[in-house]
């Protein structure tokens, strides 16, 4: 049973950890079937588990997550810490420039 749009997530995050990555994507395609959402992310642990779920959500091979790959960001978990760090560094120019 889909929710009304006006309370779906507009984006959802699967945080993969364990390398269970079929799992993570299953996980997500439920989350679109259910909400339809405009972006689907995976944070990964690392450059081995990206290109295991590039693979398997590969549009061209057509299995079962090709569905929600035009919605689907993958990012490792170094990539999130770097951004972290960064936006730390820079939190006084992000707090200025999003003031109202």
């Amino acid at each position: 049973m889909r929710r009304p749009a006006q309370t779906a997530p507009i984006k959802v995050f699967e945080v993969e950890m364990s390398r269970r990555i079929d799992h993570a994507l299953s996980s997500l395609a439920h989350a679109y079937d259910i909400w339809r959402p405009e972006a689907l992310y995976l944070i990964v642990l690392d450059e081995r588990d990206r290109s295991r779920a590039i693979k398997l959500a590969d549009p061209y091979v057509k299995g079962a997550f090709y569905r929600i790959s035009r919605r689907l960001r993958i990012h490792t978990y170094a990539e999130i810490i770097s951004l972290h760090e960064d936006m730390v560094k820079h939190k006084d120019l992000l707090r200025d420039l999003s003031l109202r």
